[in-house]
């Protein structure tokens, strides 16, 4: 029997976000509870088209499928017209190891997963009611990383940093066709952003050099450092982890892609020193936030078991549509 084959237009169709933050949030107690066998994540650099390709893949115990994961990003595609995210996802049957589904979804999987992961982390750690938000970045990610945050939070202004101007009023543009009722300030550079009385930070860039400085993080901030998620890639100075307290998507990944793998290579931080993962946090077994003018930072790599519970949320939802088993 061959694969289903779902293109994208057929993939956001069936999608509904408040749906994707709960599925998300599932899989990190999967990952954390030791259901899900996830092996490393494999990269492949492409330095003179300025491109990365990841590949993950995860399976949890007593699932009907596993999935194998291509995203790419190409940060020179906007240039010629085309997204800088790319990639597929290939569900596969367990048992047998047909594949039963393969989702064209250039990568727009991948960004919604992921904004849904910040989403769940804000729930978790920021403190409730959180109404400022400084988003740094411009891109995809940095779009929907806000699109998910106002399911669960409350946010009435936005601050943004961009190194492009001309890019920080496109984005500013997008997200008030989103929300009109948003107040939408640009920051010309991380000074401006002190004393702001910001509630939550976002990192959302391909960075390889500290953009946050430690400066511009004051009390109760939460912190979702989604940038780093390989070798390399650095958005928060590593200063900023050893005074807060950090919890990770995967400790022992982001020892080596995320942000604490610079606080680590800093010395200013021992792996012990990580309070704990996010799937343990929501399944009750570590605690989160203890006290209002704690800094918190949520360090997020990505996790293969994360692209398994969207596409077979994706595929369930095609069938639930199509009648289909």
């Amino acid at each position: 029997m061959n694969p289903i084959i779902l293109e994208k237009e057929d993939i956001l169709n069936l999608l509904d976000f408040d749906e994707i933050i709960g599925v998300i949030e599932k899989s990190f107690v999967d990952f954390s509870t030791g259901k899900a066998l996830m092996p490393t994540p494999q990269d492949i650099i492409l330095e003179e088209f300025k491109g990365e390709t990841h590949v993950k893949s995860a399976y949890v115990k007593g699932s009907k499928y596993y999935c194998i994961k291509i995203a790419s990003g190409f940060y020179d595609n906007p240039k010629i017209g085309l997204n800088s995210s790319q990639g597929m996802m290939i569900l596969i049957e367990a048992k047998t190891g047909l594949p039963k589904c393969i989702l064209l979804e250039e990568g727009q999987l991948t960004d919604f997963r992921t904004a849904a992961a910040g989403a769940v982390a804000a729930k978790y750690l920021a403190n409730k009611g959180s109404e400022k938000v400084l988003v740094v970045g411009t891109g995809i990610q940095a779009k929907l990383q806000v699109e998910f945050l106002l399911r669960i939070m409350p946010i009435k202004i936005l601050f943004v940093w961009g190194r492009s101007e001309e890019k920080a009023k496109d984005y500013c543009k997008h997200l008030q066709t989103k929300s009109p009722a948003l107040e939408i300030k640009i920051v010309k550079n991380m000074n401006e952003a002190r004393n702001l009385a910001i509630d939550i930070i976002v990192t959302a860039t391909p960075s390889r050099k500290p953009l946050v400085p430690k400066n511009v993080v004051e009390k109760g901030v939460h912190l979702n450092a989604i940038g780093a998620d390989m070798p390399g890639k650095h958005e928060l100075d590593a200063n900023i982890l050893s005074a807060a307290k950090v919890i990770t998507d995967s400790t022992a990944q982001c020892s080596k892609s995320g942000e604490l793998q610079h606080a680590l290579s800093a010395g200013v931080m021992k792996v012990n020193d990580v309070h704990g993962e996010l799937g343990e946090v929501i399944s009750n077994n570590k605690k989160g936030r203890d006290d209002p003018e704690e800094i918190t930072v949520f360090d997020s790599t990505g996790l293969g078991v994360q692209d398994l519970a969207i596409a077979r949320y994706v595929f369930d939802k095609y069938c639930e549509v199509n009648k289909e088993n």
